[in-house]
């Protein structure tokens, strides 16, 4: 089964599985503010990866509109559970969120 990404929530229970998430797997995890602060701004570039109830993985992404008038995008974080590397959920996220269709194409 394929993983299936999810817009980011700011309901207490997620915010508290990306912390884990993030300190578990980053070399240098940040506090709860910056999720909070990722999901205000630009909640609908923020996406979590589950595999049947379970969170996986998890992309804070930015969206705006660069002053020569170029849509951009920014990756704030992205990070997989280690038992889940190495099969391509990284790469395939990144992809379809760039894709024409993606939910990233409408934010900016």
């Amino acid at each position: 089964m394929s993983p299936r990404l999810v817009p980011f929530t700011t309901e207490e229970n997620t915010l508290d599985a990306i912390s884990a998430l993030f300190a578990a797997e980053l070399s240098e995890p940040y506090s709860v503010w910056t999720y909070r602060y990722f999901w205000r701004e630009w909640g609908d570039a923020c996406f979590l990866a589950y595999e049947q109830e379970e969170m996986i993985g998890c992309i804070l992404c930015k969206v705006d509109r660069h002053k020569s008038g170029h849509t951009r995008g920014y990756i704030g974080m992205l990070a997989v559970k280690s038992e889940h590397r190495r099969k391509g959920l990284g790469n395939n996220t990144c992809s379809d969120l760039l894709t024409e269709d993606a939910p990233l194409n409408n934010i900016a």
